[in-house]
């Protein structure tokens, strides 16, 4: 079963207000929404979509969308199916100095020796930092 997720974005221009709604097809399991910062450097904030997954066997994955017209600018898949990787996302700011705002996401059920994680991801390419 596939689930929508939308966004209502106010726009407020000189003249008058403008209304604009954005949808994507998310998993089962739940799903985050969270700012971003400003991830791809164009001066507007950018938002994280964490998809869980809700399943042992499904892996979570983070979608990073422009602010400024919604197109995905990255999306990163956990590597352990059913870690929860997504199940939170936060921005950071700039964690590693190259000018665009960084994201944390959370895994819950992620199996090592200290669970549960916190992943750090760079905005500019959704690699782990």
């Amino acid at each position: 079963m596939m689930h929508v997720i939308s966004i209502l974005c106010v726009l407020v221009p000189a003249a008058a207000p403008q209304w604009a709604v954005y949808q994507w097809p998310v998993q089962t399991g739940g799903s985050a929404i969270s700012s971003a910062g400003d991830a791809d450097g164009d001066g507007r904030l950018d938002f994280a979509l964490g998809q869980h997954g809700g399943s042992p066997f499904q892996y979570g994955r983070v979608d990073l969308r422009s602010g400024h017209d919604g197109s995905s600018l990255w999306l990163m898949t956990g590597s352990i199916p059913g870690d929860g990787f997504g199940a939170a996302v936060a921005p950071l700011g700039d964690v590693d100095g190259d000018g665009r705002d960084d994201l944390a996401v959370g895994a819950p059920s992620y199996v090592s020796a200290v669970a549960p994680a916190v992943h750090l991801l760079s905005g500019g390419t959704g690699s782990t930092l």
